[in-house]
């Protein structure tokens, strides 16, 4: 006689933790009862997975807590059965017990892996079936089939680069940078398929870099394979490993991973460069370059919505690429931008450009264009809504009577906010009605017309901006700004000395309905003339309570004292702070070298980066 029943024609599929122990057992069992008697199973195959017996009628049921691996049911199961008065298990009418077995009343067994049904016979003679009943993982361990990596594959991007996959089966693909101070890189594509191909970001320059890329499948079974990436070293126009050093850096509390900028390396001058210089390069929060673009004379690089990046060179043009080289496209501006660029929600650019044809005056339009081919959609013109014969604080020249070097748009009105440096005056603008909305600057030289579109000024602490640059929106209150203010001269009538001023960042906060403005936070004139920077820079929102400040041109002489625009020796820092104005991050470019003690660095902007 032959118990017959149905094999699972699948495999249940339940996720959970393995729990280690082999398998369940009663403490007694009573051997004098002649009927079939089974205590317990393990199987070898899965040592760390818990089974239970249960036994209804004539079946005994083999179930297991929590989820077995993979099941290849072209291999064998290899099994121990602990019980009493059995005389034999049966599949297709083989005993799988030898007649040795069974004296202390534990059976090894081997049977086919896809076998879920066996007949037991007692030695009274009696009949019960075993039944397996499993869940089990659908799919093994994934495996590469390739696994091809192609650093630079455009030329300019040396570490960077694209890892091209295939596996036996849908999987996610991740990969993971070992950091050489403690912290990794990480990056994940959770969407499951059988090949595709991923960017690689974050590698060391001439360094061999161990990276560890992962496959994983729909039940979370992993393979992990481990390369390592060899760079080599960056051109000679990139700043060195050497000139980047961390003051401070508190890793709990800051917000900031990378910083991306465009270094100078200067020579006799701040504005002297014997070399090529300007291209984009990543440094990680512990001052370890970690991206490169081989380009020169980048003006500034914003992160676009898609994940491509904007950026603008010296001859006007915008240029939409990603972190490997690959370019997007290419818009040719109706005039040069000259310092800042915004993005629309429409997709448009809108940046501070020039004509020097229209007045003789540069560095004083405003140009909206399409992204795509470069059309003029909108042009203000400051020259007609401004007084270009106000006094200047710092004097740029005639031409220059406004020098915008800043644009930013509120999406909550349809506005831009902009600062002129020549003004030191921070002007808001509807683009619907190119008109003045409202200033902050300092009353002096303002004619009768514009003077009641200045902001009265509330509150203590409260100092106007002079020499301004970049003036940056609170994502969470569109009537909060930080401006980084370089400090110029700090008064008309009494203008301060380079080595008696500050730069800082500060936030004004603006009540546009009772037309007043107040100041609600600033960094930096504790510190004095120690980090005056007396052009160049900017600052950055990273939350709305932290926030970064690029001092791109801090000026020095041999003696470290604090000089003018044109002179002394360059350096750049980068800090992070917060509204209680603990500094989270500091970090500090000069030049160490003592045998040439009159090479400098510089930096138009730096702005707090991510890569995705």
């Amino acid at each position: 006689m032959t118990l017959k029943s149905k094999l699972p024609t699948s495999l249940l599929l339940l996720v959970v933790v393995f729990v280690s122990i082999n398998s369940c057992r009663k403490n007694d069992i009573n051997v004098n009862a002649n009927k079939i008697i089974i205590d317990s199973i393990s199987f070898t195959n899965y040592p760390n997975t818990k089974f239970s017996v249960e036994e209804n009628a004539i079946i005994f049921m083999v179930r297991n807590e929590g989820v077995m691996p993979f099941i290849d049911t072209l291999g064998n199961f290899s099994f121990k059965l602990y019980g009493k008065n059995i005389k034999g298990l049966y599949l297709n009418n083989n005993n799988l017990i030898k007649d040795t077995e069974g004296a202390n009343g534990y059976y090894t067994l081997v049977a086919p892996a896809k076998s879920r049904a066996f007949l037991l016979e007692g030695i009274d003679g009696s009949r019960a079936q075993l039944s397996l009943n499993f869940t089990s993982l659908q799919y093994p361990t994934p495996q590469f089939k390739k696994l091809e990596i192609n650093i630079d594959p455009n030329g300019i991007t040396p570490l960077a680069g694209i890892a091209n996959y295939e596996s036996d089966q849908k999987v996610s693909f991740s990969y993971k940078i070992k950091g050489q101070d403690g912290e990794d890189f990480m990056h994940s594509n959770d969407t499951l398929k059988n090949s595709g191909s991923d960017k690689i970001f974050a590698l060391y320059p001439n360094f061999k870099n161990e990276v560890t890329f992962t496959l994983k499948n729909s039940e979370g079974s992993k393979k992990d394979t481990t390369v390592y990436i060899s760079t080599s070293s960056l051109p000679s126009f990139v700043i060195n490993q050497n000139t980047i050093k961390v003051n401070s850096l508190n890793k709990t509390n800051s917000k900031v991973n990378f910083v991306v900028f465009c270094p100078f390396k200067t020579q006799d001058g701040p504005f002297k460069n014997p070399e090529g210089g300007g291209a984009p390069v990543i440094i990680d929060r512990y001052g370890k370059i970690r991206g490169f673009l081989n380009l020169t004379f980048v003006l500034d690089i914003k992160l676009l919505p898609n994940g491509h990046y904007l950026y603008c060179n010296r001859i006007g043009n915008f240029f939409e690429i990603d972190m490997v080289g690959n370019y997007y496209n290419v818009t040719p501006p109706p005039s040069n931008c000259h310092h800042d660029f915004d993005l629309l929600p429409n997709g448009n650019i809108i940046f501070t450009g020039e004509d020097e044809s229209i007045q003789g005056t540069v560095e004083d339009k405003i140009y909206e264009i399409d992204y795509k081919t470069g059309k003029v959609i909108n042009t203000i013109d400051l020259y007609t809504i401004l007084d270009p014969e106000r006094q200047q604080l710092p004097d740029m020249g005639k031409a220059d009577w406004f020098h915008n070097n800043s644009i930013c748009y509120d999406k909550i009105d349809h506005s831009i906010i902009i600062s002129g440096r020549s003004q030191s005056t921070i002007a808001k603008i509807s683009l619907t009605t190119k008109k003045l909305m409202w200033m902050i600057s300092d009353p002096f030289g303002w004619k009768q017309g514009f003077q009641s579109l200045l902001l009265d000024p509330i509150g203590k602490p409260f100092e106007y901006a002079y020499g301004m640059h970049s003036v940056r929106i609170n994502p969470m209150n569109h009537n909060q700004l930080i401006v980084f203010d370089n400090g110029n001269f700090r008064d008309y009538a009494n203008p301060m000395d380079p080595k008696d001023s500050y730069t800082r960042l500060v936030e004004f906060s603006v009540d546009p309905n009772n037309r007043t403005v107040s100041q609600s936070f600033e960094f930096g004139k504790q510190y004095g003339s120690e980090n005056f920077t007396a052009a160049l820079s900017n600052v950055d929102y990273i939350t709305p309570n932290n926030m970064f400040i690029c001092y791109g041109l801090i000026l020095k002489e041999n003696n470290n004292s604090t000089v003018a625009t044109d002179q002394g020796i360059p350096s750049v820092r980068f800090t992070e702070v917060d509204r209680n104005g603990n500094i989270n991050l500091d970090i500090s470019i000069k030049n160490p070298d003592v045998n040439k003690p009159l090479n400098g660095i510089r930096t138009y902007r730096g702005h707090p980066f991510s890569f995705f």
